[in-house]
């Protein structure tokens, strides 16, 4: 589950009162601002708000951008490396509108790429973008990486994305955005009902909160 608040405090509080009610086997993931990810002491903010909310840190996914991970690499990575060492993923949100060097990239101790939506929007058409996402795809398991397309809309988009091996998708193809008491009575459904034919053959659904 992907929060696009920005607010941990609230991403965490959303997440504990939905497994109070039974949907204990969600994650959530956060996108965190510029201003969030240099703070040093997000890293204390993140323990105080697992304590408060009573969540284990494996329950949590933290996105970063590709532009802010790398206009100081070294610093990213010893802030990525104290979330990380207390159970916390790592993302790397947008991935190919910055200029990430590949030295640094493989340094990072995160475990999920996201293509950026811009790159998805026409591989149906345009075989520069499709030859994007299929490099990205292939650099990111090299890596040992998962890997999230961003903006998936048409099933034609998932088809393709499914032949190149994306195991997430993320986007208007699962459902728009929603509030939260919305969300969770989607969640409450049996799964065939709202993810269709095309979650067979091990696509992982990344839905937009």
């Amino acid at each position: 589950m992907r929060s696009a608040t920005g607010s941990l405090h609230e991403a965490m509080r959303q997440l504990a009162e939905w497994r109070t009610r039974g949907l204990t086997d969600l994650r959530m993931s956060i996108n965190l601002s510029t201003s969030q990810f240099l703070d040093k002491t997000l890293p204390a903010r993140v323990d105080a708000l697992l304590a408060r909310h009573g969540l284990a840190a494996n329950l949590i996914d933290l996105e970063v951008t590709e532009s802010v991970s790398m206009a100081s690499p070294d610093e990213t990575i010893e802030v990525m490396r104290a979330l990380t060492q207390r159970g916390l993923t790592l993302s790397i949100d947008d991935f190919g509108t910055g200029y990430s060097s590949l030295a640094y990239l493989k340094l990072f101790p995160i475990r999920t790429l996201k293509i950026d939506r811009s790159f998805v929007k026409d591989i149906e058409t345009d075989p520069s973008d499709a030859d994007i996402c299929d490099v990205t795809v292939l650099l990111a398991h090299k890596l040992g990486l998962e890997v999230v397309a961003e903006g998936v809309e048409t099933e034609a988009q998932l088809k393709f994305l499914r032949s190149i091996g994306c195991e997430k998708i993320q986007g208007y193809l699962i459902s728009r955005p929603l509030p939260g008491e919305q969300l969770e009575g989607l969640l409450r459904q049996p799964m065939q009902e709202w993810t269709k034919e095309w979650t067979s053959g091990g696509v992982e659904l990344w839905h937009a909160s």
